[in-house]
């Protein structure tokens, strides 16, 4: 289907971005974007749109198997690119607000991917307890979809919830 080759195309942009960014690693340009940070951003466009894939693949046929699978595989993604990007743009902004200052700000790579894991940790947590009390279903009343209950609502409000914390 076309979402499959879509998808397919936005994986082979988000390894072809990965390996962009390991293979100039060394050049002054990524060490300024912050290139792993990079790296978490294109691993993430490849998991979501992989996400994707479980889903579309499971258009004509969901089963419980395939609706938890897609959701937890989008979920997850959308905290790893969220939460790297608005790190990202957090670093910088804390790094220039010092430098006018005439202050010195070093946030260390551990510490960002430390909330990083901190936000999937929370998610999990979230889809744990989602998939546990009330389990994404195949909806018996509209073919091909999947049922969505207040775990999906929570899920991704915090999805926007972390938006709003990393970007406002």
């Amino acid at each position: 289907s076309s979402a499959v080759a879509f998808s397919c195309v936005g994986i082979l942009f988000g390894l072809a971005g990965l390996a962009f960014v390991i293979y100039f690693r060394d050049r002054p340009v990524i060490k300024m974007s912050q290139g792993r940070l990079l790296a978490v951003f294109c691993v993430s466009i490849a998991f979501l749109n992989l996400g994707m894939i479980v889903l579309a693949l499971g258009y004509p046929r969901p089963s419980e198997a395939k609706c938890k699978g897609s959701l937890a595989i989008v979920s997850l993604s959308f905290v790893f690119l969220v939460s790297a990007l608005g790190l990202k743009e957090w670093r910088g902004w804390k790094v220039r607000s010092r430098s006018l200052k005439y202050k010195r700000a070093s946030i260390s790579d551990n510490r960002l991917y430390a909330y990083i894991a901190g936000a999937v940790a929370v998610m999990l947590l979230i889809i744990t307890v989602w998939f546990v009390l009330d389990p994404p279903r195949p909806d018996p009343c509209q073919d091909f979809t999947c049922s969505f209950s207040a775990g999906f609502f929570v899920a991704w409000g915090y999805l926007v919830l972390l938006i709003f914390a990393t970007t406002g």
